[in-house]
């Protein structure tokens, strides 16, 4: 969702003379004598083949002397199997943002050139489970071996400020091809990024300019494990330049938004507004014994108990009276009231813009606003940041996908009484591996006959690791809140029969200020199993199930993790009397791959023995995000050795 305060649209649109439309109205439609068979490779591996992804995204003047946009998508899919015949049965069209569906059709053409037009009826209609229309064309008489041709033309309301279009999907593309049309007075740029093909401009049309770019033998979307695979789809991006009617150029550039976004956000306060906003903070009765990350902690939860963020972009939930007075906002909603309030307790910070990297990654050499998706406020005097618009998050632990990417920082400066905003493209370091890690200890002990064990377990978590539970107490009913707890506890293995579990340091308040603790009992025969005179533990299993990575086709992608972390566990165990295990050292595993090994990824098992009782020690930990192509089969080692160790079984003799 966009928050960024956009520039009045006016200054360009002027009243030139309205032109007609479709303007590349032959291209509007499929073609009578194209073979698309004689497109199809050889070999098609896949369930289904795209012959041909044709998109046209136009800018003209309608009729009504209004600027319009206009989205044209072509597609010829060829179908490979029966799996791909079912995937295709129903094709979703996107109405979102769309004024208007002005044309549309679609086609089934058999395997050998029988052409059935399904027409306007092919439209259908749906509703999700959260009551959302959906419209898709409904495939009839598809076959293996058919294509299904489909085009449609949506009217939008124009985007100048930066957008962009993602150019990879499920299946391969024959041939891709994109354009950007625009009247002559108009210029957009455009980039593409991630392996497409350069953007050029088509010069072949007097009446109009157009940006284009193509490519032929698009793979399919990546879909690598650990791999910022949608971030990494390819795509371009665009966005207006220049205006050549007005003579404004480098319309949408980050030292304008930079200037500007301080007097906007300040703007949003009248002095009656700014005496409001010190009452509701007033009410809070803080106590700022602390520092200054105390300091800012205390006032973003304030803020977040008691004002409730909801999704929309209605102008109400963006006006801070009416915040105040209803207790709900919107995310430029609270990041306005958040603005205000660090101003209030003249606390020094800046504003940053960036996008979240697994949907669009910052892209440092391209300016667009297309990147300026989401607000984060940095902290400079205490190097670290917070998202107001994310209820569920505190200082020092800001939504992974905003962390390991750049973004534009814009300090506010006084200069002679002239208050403005210089901004910077800078790197959102990720947090190092200590800042989100859970440990687990783990005391069991065997019934007497062997066929159970009982475990007292301790498990700590911070940042990363505690965000998906920690935090939620808040939020779980009181009657179900048992039931969250034994559910933490259940990761270890579904089955295990918990007898008593406590929280420590649960909700929103203590995330970043204080570890989330889980302590419980349980009670499993899942983790024994007899054979004859020997018992087996499987104590590899009381960490909890582990990843194991495959790599069965070619990898195409570096690794790019969510975020650093670590774990640490200890197992204390007592081998019964008149037994022995011979195979402790089946336990002792040291797989660090990685030259500079503790500045990388490792893990690290071993075991203490003294008379009966054996600690058994459990290390891995994850110093960096980004792994490259050629260290893929090191990370790899250091996930499967978790996998491994989950496989371990200790024999316990008698003797």
């Amino acid at each position: 969702m966009r928050f960024i305060p956009f520039l009045a649209l006016s200054f360009f649109i002027s009243v030139l003379q309205a032109q007609p439309l479709p303007i590349l109205e032959d291209e509007y439609t499929w073609s009578d004598t194209e073979d698309y068979h004689a497109m199809v490779p050889d070999k098609v591996t896949g369930d289904a083949h795209i012959l041909l992804d044709d998109r046209t995204l136009e800018y003209n003047y309608a009729a009504d002397g209004n600027l319009y946009s206009y989205y044209f998508i072509h597609k010829v899919v060829y179908l490979n199997s029966e799996q791909g015949v079912e995937e295709q049965n129903k094709i979703y069209v996107s109405l979102e943002n769309a004024l208007e569906l002005l044309d549309y059709n679609a086609r089934v053409i058999s395997a050998d050139g029988q052409v059935t037009l399904l027409g306007k009826d092919a439209l259908q209609s749906g509703v999700t489970e959260d009551e959302r229309t959906f419209n898709y064309f409904a495939i009839a008489g598809a076959e293996v071996g058919s294509i299904v041709e489909y085009y449609y033309l949506l009217k939008r309301q124009p985007n100048f400020s930066g957008s962009y279009m993602v150019l990879q999907g499920s299946y391969p593309i024959q041939k891709s091809q994109f354009r950007i049309v625009s009247p002559t007075n108009l210029v957009f740029e455009a980039f593409a990024v991630n392996g497409y093909n350069e953007v050029e401009k088509d010069t072949t049309y007097e009446d109009r300019l157009v940006l284009k770019a193509h490519m032929e033998n698009v793979p399919k979307a990546p879909n690598d494990p650990s791999a910022n695979n949608l971030g990494s789809t390819m795509k371009v991006i665009y966005q207006l330049d220049d205006n050549l009617f007005t003579g404004n150029t480098n319309i949408y550039n980050y030292g304008t938004l930079s200037q500007s976004i301080f007097e906007i956000l300040r703007g949003k306060a009248s002095k009656k507004t700014k005496k409001k906003i010190a009452k509701f903070l007033k009410s809070a009765d803080f106590d700022f014994a602390g520092d200054q990350r105390d300091k800012i902690f205390q006032i973003e939860n304030f803020l977040k108990e008691n004002i409730r963020v909801v999704e929309g972009p209605e102008e109400l939930l963006t006006n801070l009276e009416f915040i105040l007075e209803n207790k709900v906002a919107n995310e430029y909603g609270m990041n306005t009231l958040f603005f205000h309030a660090l101003r209030h307790y003249e606390i020094p910070f800046e504003v940053v813009l960036t996008s979240n990297r697994f949907n669009l990654r910052f892209e440092e050499d391209i300016e667009s606003y297309a990147f300026l998706s989401d607000y984060l406020f940095y902290f400079p005097e205490i190097d670290d940041y917070t998202m107001a618009g994310a209820t569920a998050y505190r200082l020092g632990v800001i939504p992974f996908g905003y962390i390991h990417n750049h973004g534009l920082f814009i300090k506010e400066l006084d200069i002679a009484g002239i208050v403005t905003g210089v901004g910077k493209v800078k790197f959102i370091e990720a947090y190092d591996d200590a800042h989100s890690h859970h440990d687990m200890w783990l005391d069991v002990t065997f019934n007497d006959d062997l066929s159970n064990i009982n475990v007292d377990l301790k498990e700590e978590r911070t940042g990363y690791n505690a965000t998906p539970f920690q935090p939620f107490f808040d939020y779980v009913p009181e009657e179900r809140l048992g039931e969250f707890r034994e559910s933490i506890v259940k990761m270890i293995h579904e089955d295990i029969e918990v007898e008593e579990v406590t929280t420590e340091n649960s909700g929103d308040e203590n995330l970043m200020k204080h570890p989330f603790i889980v302590n419980s009992t349980f009670s499993s025969d899942q983790f024994i199993e007899l054979a004859g005179n020997k018992v087996l533990f499987k104590v590899g299993e009381l960490i909890g199930p582990q990843l194991e990575m495959y790599q069965e086709e070619k990898r195409t992608l570096p690794v790019e993790t969510n975020y650093n972390h670590r774990y640490y566990r200890e197992i204390n165990f007592l081998i019964p009397d008149g037994y022995a295990c011979k195979n402790l050292s089946d336990i002792n595993l040291d797989v660090r791959p990685f030259e500079e090994q503790d500045k990388a990824a490792g893990f690290v098992s071993s075991f203490e023995q003294e008379g009966n009782e054996v600690k058994v020690m459990v290390e891995e930990y994850y110093k960096r995000i980004d792994f490259s192509l050629q260290e893929f089969e090191d990370y790899r080692s250091v996930i499967n050795a978790a996998a491994d160790f989950n496989k371990i079984v200790l024999v316990l003799e008698e003797i």
